[in-house]
């Protein structure tokens, strides 16, 4: 995701992540930067196990 936005890529599918995900800036001088919001791809790799673990 990250990569395909520094790219010039831009999928109407991957919206709602890009929101969740990335803070995106675009300046005429420097472009377009791409800034990974950390707390939630932290928070998001922590309960990714959690979804399809079975019930013990």
């Amino acid at each position: 995701m990250y990569r395909e936005l520094q790219e010039g890529h831009y999928y109407e599918a991957h919206v709602k992540d890009y929101t969740r995900f990335v803070d995106i800036k675009e300046t005429p001088k420097r472009g377009r930067q791409v800034i990974p919001k950390e707390d939630a791809i932290q928070q998001a790799k922590a309960t990714m196990g959690l979804l399809g673990a079975p019930n013990q």
